[in-house]
């Protein structure tokens, strides 16, 4: 699962000082493009098939071993904090589904 791993593993390597993380601008540049194709990717979508496709990429991290539930509270525990209760509460119902 190279999304949550990918994510946890970056923001590790900073030792905790997210909020003063420095990337280079080819680093950021690379992160937007990255971003974009996979928001292009899914654009369109419905609810139900972004679900599907979380729970398919899910059960193949844990499969594989690349994805443990420690990895999807790391996730949680970053992400969560930049959302707002509503998207907290989507956030919540994912996390409860895919643990």
């Amino acid at each position: 699962m190279s999304d949550f791993k990918s994510y946890i593993k970056n923001n590790s390597e900073n030792n905790g000082a997210e909020s003063n993380c420095v990337i280079s601008e080819s680093e950021k540049k690379q992160c937007e493009e990255k971003l974009k194709n996979t928001a292009k990717k899914y654009e369109g979508k419905s609810e139900d098939e972004l679900m599907g496709e979380i729970l398919k990429q899910v059960a193949a991290g844990k499969s594989s071993g690349e994805l443990k539930n420690s990895d999807i509270d790391e996730f949680y525990k970053k992400v969560s904090p930049m959302l707002n209760r509503e998207q907290r509460k989507k956030l919540d119902s994912i996390i409860n589904k895919i643990k």
